[in-house]
């Protein structure tokens, strides 16, 4: 693990040097936002705060069924592991598989299996919004190579179906589908954070002067979002986007160079960079308060005992 940490770090610093590698560009594209609305920058900078809202969210409806967790306490957990899984080996996820069987009383089995299935209904969620992209946006047809796109989302649903199956199997039906209402939500929540995602790419495309069309954006915003899945923090999603750009414009592989890339993963840098704006504070705060809220429930276990 600590070795595929390591390789994400040196892809992160790989894309920063091919980057600063085209310093004209990123000139003429500062220059060219200096002349644009003054909103797209905030926008830019604080649209990360709606994916923690809805991936908040998302944890929340699939927890539920299982103890009792408050929306304003999930919120708090997503905050603190947003910030703590930037450092190597992810451990905010650690922090709340462990805070959830101590103040919630949730087994670990069952918050690991709950992280399953939202990463699955989430992959269900981006196929779904790429669907609907493709099935209204005739540029995004026109734009992508032919068939580009259907292996992909075929793989992904299967790949969703056969884990259902075997959770299903693993914790039999009745409980599956007792949590049918709380996946579909998560599904559909997922759908609009696919498209939140590309409102940003879309902003930061434009702001780098390398507009790309909406539909082309929900695309890059379902490889981005499925690259962050990866146990890596850093380093893989700059290169996904970065690589995925040209080819959804047609550039065949065999000839594809790193200076394509460019345009993708300075986009990218500037919306990590947004995120770590965001997650900072949010992260910070949301410590703080569930360092208060664990001190209050082990003060109130001392209490009860005899």
């Amino acid at each position: 693990m600590l070795i595929a940490q390591l390789v994400g770090c040196a892809l992160l610093v790989a894309a920063i040097i091919t980057v600063l590698g085209k310093r004209q560009e990123l000139l003429a594209g500062w220059r060219a936002a200096g002349t644009g609305p003054g909103w797209v920058i905030p926008a830019v900078v604080l649209l990360p705060l709606a994916n923690w809202a809805i991936t908040s969210l998302i944890f929340w409806m699939l927890m539920r069924p299982h103890g009792r967790v408050g929306v304003w306490e999930m919120a708090a957990l997503i905050g603190s592991a947003w910030l703590l899984n930037m450092l190597p080996l992810k451990p905010g996820f650690v922090g709340r598989v462990a805070y959830h069987k101590a103040i919630s009383g949730i087994r670990v089995r069952t918050t690991l299996v709950v992280a399953v299935v939202a990463m699955l209904s989430g992959s269900v969620g981006i196929v779904v919004a790429l669907g609907i992209q493709l099935g209204l946006d005739p540029v995004l047809r026109d734009t992508i190579p032919a068939g580009g796109l259907l292996p992909l989302m075929i793989g992904v649903v299967l790949a969703a179906a056969v884990a259902a199956a075997v959770l299903g199997w693993y914790h039999g039906w009745q409980e599956v589908a007792r949590h049918g209402w709380p996946v579909m939500g998560a599904i559909l929540l997922r759908v609009v954070d696919t498209h939140i995602w590309a409102l940003r790419y879309y902003l930061a495309f434009w702001f780098i002067a390398h507009e790309q069309a909406y539909g082309v954006c929900i695309v890059i915003a379902g490889v981005s979002q499925i690259a962050g899945q990866i146990p890596i923090a850093l380093g893989v999603r700059e290169w996904a986007v970065g690589m995925s750009t040209p080819l959804l414009h047609g550039t065949p592989v065999r000839s594809l160079q790193t200076s394509a890339a460019v345009p993708g993963l300075t986009t990218d840098l500037l919306c990590r960079a947004a995120e770590i704006v965001c997650a900072v504070p949010v992260g910070l705060v949301s410590y703080a308060w569930i360092y208060r809220r664990m001190g209050r429930a082990r003060s109130a276990r001392l209490g009860q005992k005899p």
